[in-house]
């Protein structure tokens, strides 16, 4: 009876027999803090049963469970094994453990090793059934390339040896992440013959020891994979990010993190308290509790008049206080976001953003992208947050936020928009954009500096210093675009806390732009909570004609 008992249990309970094969993480084995990474996770399913379930990536501290979970529904057929990649969004602190969970409430576990943290990698993109030979530059998996430009942050250049065998999806990730801004470094055959590629890929054949896709560069070597290093990568122009041994520079005093952006952002949707009301009522409660109600003691013949006049008066303004003090004025949901955008051609864009969220009334909601692709992160390092993301084709963030409390998130997406046409002329600069125009910055002398409104640039250009804000308004609400906090947390190889400046090369006649308007409501990612404002600042490569500094 015992046995058809255990027989008749293991039947009805799913089968949870999952085993980690393999973890890896980013393109090089490390991540890039602020900044969305990969993790390659190779999964087996060692039972007679199909697994059907969610695959959870948890982040955990000394107190327990941090930041959202990453989920992803997850089918194996008995016996069956594949990759899974996750994409979470490492913050400046990263040293917290993470876990592999699945099963029943997520009671089957796998502890994965912490990720080092290092510099955007140069990879030798291999095919699958590759194994690592004498190289050296670290290789990875061409089937385990991310399937989204979204997921590239961490990706600087790839070398390429041989035509990859990708999908559709992974094909057009590749090309995108090249028009960004990528590096492609094509080597040679073994038999010494120039590579040719087909299809989309087509583009890369282009005669030229060096040629442009967009934002992107390809560079020809004529050696072999294996004879590729990293002082050959230097001596093309473009070196493997965070080899520089020049010293740092000494320029700003800040800090290139997201959580001081998010700091920044909190105080734009916060409610605004009438703090002369909230000053003449406690003033008038001092007023009453003591002179009047003593009065009123010595003058009553009965005690209880004094006593229930002090409770009614203490029931009466805490009341009025709590509503006041937790509400305040504007206590409507509303979004405000800060994005940093890169063109990808064809009128589309890269858009990151930063941003959070006000409540007026607690609730269980759902944040949603409408981007083509996406990807959500509640990029909260230092607490749990009850909420579960699921990123894919339409992201999603189950979330669950107090009454009259605020929510951060970040944002990935690619979205049909237009990136701001810039040219700058002798003193002057020009911008075609469809979006309301809020602000350029330009990248010169190797300072960032703001334009003056009638477009000149040097009588009203001065470097941005930590307090250099722009101000939009809207009726009497007027909110203040942290430049420098974004700059400083978006743009690759530009660090301003008192370390580095640089940003990537540019040809002759072209210089580094960055446009600021106003986002269109389509790029709202959170349309639950109420009204949306967000800035997008564009990284534009304008075309320079005269004599401008650079």
């Amino acid at each position: 009876m015992r046995t058809l008992i255990i027989l008749w249990i293991s039947s009805v309970l799913p089968a949870c027999g999952l085993q980690v094969e393999s973890a890896r993480w980013g393109f090089n084995g490390k991540v890039v803090a602020e900044r969305v990474n990969v993790l390659n996770v190779l999964v087996y399913n060692d039972t007679g049963q199909a697994s059907n379930g969610d695959l959870q990536l948890v982040q955990t501290s000394g107190i327990g469970r941090i930041d959202a979970i990453l989920a992803r529904a997850d089918y194996l057929g008995p016996g069956q094994r594949r990759w899974v990649q996750f994409t979470p969004y490492v913050g400046t602190h990263s040293s917290g453990n993470w876990q592999l969970r699945w099963g029943r409430d997520g009671r089957d576990r796998h502890q994965l090793s912490a990720p080092d943290v290092g510099a955007r990698a140069v990879v030798v993109l291999q095919p699958r059934a590759v194994q690592p030979g004498r190289r050296k530059l670290p290789g990875y998996a061409e089937n385990l390339f991310p399937p989204t430009v979204c997921a590239t942050d961490a990706l600087a250049g790839v070398v390429l040896g041989h035509m990859p065998e990708w999908e559709p999806t992974r094909e057009a990730a590749f090309l995108d992440w090249l028009f960004r801004g990528g590096v492609v470094h094509l080597a040679e055959t073994d038999g010494g013959v120039p590579l040719r590629f087909e299809g989309a890929l087509a583009l890369l054949n282009q005669p030229g020891a060096r040629f442009r896709h967009g934002n992107g560069h390809i560079v020809r070597h004529r050696v072999r994979v294996s004879e590729l290093t990293p002082a050959l990568l230097a001596a093309s122009g473009f070196r493997i990010p965070g080899t520089s041994q020049q010293p740092l520079k000494q320029n700003y005093s800040m800090r290139n993190s997201s959580q001081n952006l998010f700091r920044l952002l909190g105080s734009c949707v916060s409610p605004q308290h009438n703090w002369t009301l909230i000053y003449i009522l406690a003033g008038l409660y001092l007023i009453l509790i003591a002179p009047v109600n003593y009065l009123i003691g010595r003058k009553a013949k009965r005690h209880w008049l004094s006593l229930g006049f002090f409770l009614a008066l203490v029931t009466v303004f805490s009341i009025i206080m709590s509503v006041i003090g937790r509400k305040g004025y504007g206590t409507e949901s509303r979004t405000f976001a800060v994005g940093y955008a890169r063109d990808l051609g064809n009128g589309r864009a890269d858009v990151t953003q930063w941003a959070t969220a006000f409540v007026a009334k607690r609730n269980r909601y759902k944040i949603v992208s409408d981007a083509q692709q996406s990807i959500l992160s509640a990029a909260q390092p230092n607490e749990s947050v009850d909420g579960v993301i699921r990123n894919g084709p339409k992201a999603e963030f189950d979330v669950d936020v107090p009454v009259y409390s605020k929510r951060q998130f970040l944002h990935r997406g690619v979205w049909e928009l237009a990136t701001p046409v810039v040219s700058v002329q002798g003193g002057t600069y020009t911008v075609k954009s469809d979006l309301e125009l809020l602000d350029v910055i330009l990248w010169q002398g190797g300072k960032l500096q703001r334009t003056s409104k009638n477009g000149n640039i040097f009588s009203g250009a001065r470097a941005i210093d930590y307090y250099g804000h722009t101000r939009i308004a809207n009726g009497k609400d007027v909110t203040e675009i942290p430049h420098l906090e974004l700059l400083a947390v978006a743009v690759d190889g530009l660090e301003i806390s008192g370390q580095r400046e640089e940003l990537p090369p540019l040809t002759d006649g072209q210089q580094h732009v960055f446009v600021s308007v106003l986002a269109p409501d389509s790029l709202s990612p959170a349309r639950t909570f109420g009204d949306y404002r967000g800035v997008i600042t564009f990284h534009c490569i304008a075309q320079v004609a005269g004599d401008v500094e650079e």
